[in-house]
């Protein structure tokens, strides 16, 4: 039954050997009772969009030492990737009565393998909603009420991405 077991385990990824580190870089677990990878989860209103936890190894962990709001466990050799990635938002400054794009994008932080929210000024947006769409607050959806009365629109960053490409890819028809 215990050969069985073990051959289950390693079907499954089997004891973690190694785990990512802080600078994502796989490093070797050293002590016999490292046997899970943690590191943190997405938190948009940090900096770098990860919480707090470390990553590396660590022994078989419980709520306590690992609770879901703040870190992650797994158990497979590096497993422990990044929790949030980049994109960019447009900012906005005041342009007479209304707002125009910024030349400067701000980096903003997306959960993995999620679409990210930027805010554009809807239709009613004025010069005095320009704190709605500066670089510190432009990442993000919008608020309900500022959609509800037009003065925000919530863009995705994948939306983004499509407004280069697909000219990108006319420009190249017309081309050829």
């Amino acid at each position: 039954l215990l050969h069985v077991s073990s051959g289950i385990n390693a079907e499954y990824g089997g004891a973690v050997t190694k785990c990512l580190n802080e600078d994502l870089e796989s490093t070797a677990c050293t002590a016999p009772d490292n046997v899970v990878c943690v590191g943190p989860v997405f938190d948009g209103s940090k900096a770098d969009g990860e919480s707090e936890k470390a990553r590396g190894c660590s022994a078989a962990v419980d709520t306590g030492s690992c609770p879901a709001a703040t870190c992650k466990s797994c158990d497979k050799d590096d497993c422990n990737v990044a929790a949030a990635a980049k994109f960019e938002c447009p900012s906005y400054v005041v342009d007479g009565e209304g707002l125009k794009e910024a030349d400067a994008k701000k980096t903003c932080f997306k959960a993995v393998d999620t679409d990210g929210k930027c805010k554009a000024p809807g239709d009613s947006a004025k010069a005095a909603n320009a704190a709605t769409f500066g670089a510190d607050n432009v990442c993000g959806a919008c608020a309900e009420a500022d959609v509800t009365n037009k003065i925000c629109m919530t863009a995705s960053s994948a939306v983004s991405f499509g407004a280069v490409l697909i000219p990108l890819v006319a420009l190249l028809y017309t081309l050829f």
